[in-house]
Formats: C-alpha cells, sequence, structure tokens
C-alpha cells in the first residue's frame, strides 16, 4: 500500500494518519506482505470498528 492510499483510508474514514500510526494493529496491516487489496479491506475494516 502507497503512503498515499494509507492517507486516503484514513481520511475517507476521518481518521488522522498520525494517529492511525499508533495502532498496534495498524502496523501490523501495513507491514504484512499481503495484496494490497488485503490490506486496504483490512486497513478499511479496522478504522471503520475502532477509531
Amino acid at each position: 500500500m502507497t503512503r498515499t492510499e494509507f492517507i486516503w483510508l484514513c481520511c475517507l474514514h476521518n481518521v488522522d494518519p498520525s494517529i492511525a500510526l499508533e495502532d498496534d494493529r495498524v502496523k501490523e496491516i501495513l507491514k504484512t506482505n499481503k495484496d494490497s487489496t488485503i490490506q486496504h479491506l483490512a486497513l478499511s475494516q479496522h478504522l471503520s470498528i475502532n477509531f
């Protein structure tokens, strides 16, 4: 996932990207070597539930 995509997803869920990066699960999602689409879905789901 690119930096721009990460920021876009955070903005989509009204979450400040710098605050999202403090979350351990967000870091874990970003570190995975999965397909970009899977990362997008996992991050989107996490942001919508936890922020």
